[in-house]
């Protein structure tokens, strides 16, 4: 603690544990908070807030996930020792590669929903410092050695104690390295190009 400006170490998030929502099977450490009092009073606040990263089995193939690694696309610190103002509550992050990703482990694997249909898919809380990110990319690991890289290109705003939705991601198996189709005939064709992203 320095006058108004305390240092914060978030390196025990590096590596998360599944969560399909913020609830009762969170653990508490990754919920970090502060608080400041001039009297007996305690006045916390969250440092952390979470996106709920929705993914989809689109080919229905049954993929379960192992893995999720998630790294912020701008290099933004993720975890490690941070900066809280405890006037704001406000957290300070660097900027450090070694630090701007974080792992959740799945166990024995999380069931994902399919087939375009996202109703029953909870998704997966990944826990970050309350900020604002450039984007995300995410390596994802199936329970087959499977390994798919996506990302979001859109800025994202992570609240302290929310958990903000981020746009559903597909997952597929690519269709191999064809770059054409042959149709009997000419006419109008329908092709579903969704596996070549």
């Amino acid at each position: 603690l320095e006058a108004s400006s305390l240092t914060v170490d978030f390196s025990a998030l590096a590596e998360q544990s599944y969560n399909s929502a913020l609830g009762g099977g969170t653990g508490i450490s990754a919920l970090p908070m502060v608080a400041r009092s001039e009297d007996n009073a305690f006045s916390f606040q969250n440092l952390w807030g979470g996106v709920q990263l929705q993914i989809n089995d689109y080919q229905s193939l049954g993929i379960k996930i192992k893995t999720v690694v998630m790294t912020a696309s701008g290099g933004e610190q993720i975890t490690g020792q941070a900066s809280v103002d405890l006037e704001s509550g406000t957290v300070t992050l660097g900027s450090d590669g070694d630090r701007a990703s974080v792992t959740v482990n799945c166990g024995d694997g999380a069931n994902i929903s399919s087939g375009g249909d996202l109703t029953k898919n909870t998704g997966f809380v990944i826990f970050l410092p309350a900020a604002t990110y450039d984007g995300f990319e995410f390596v994802i690991t199936d329970t087959e050695g499977r390994c798919y890289e996506i990302a979001t290109r859109q800025a994202v705003t992570v609240t302290a104690g929310v958990v903000s939705p981020l746009k559903p991601l597909l997952l597929t198996l690519y269709y191999g390295s064809a770059n054409c189709y042959r149709t009997t005939g000419a006419g109008e064709v329908e092709i579903d190009v969704t596996p070549y992203y």
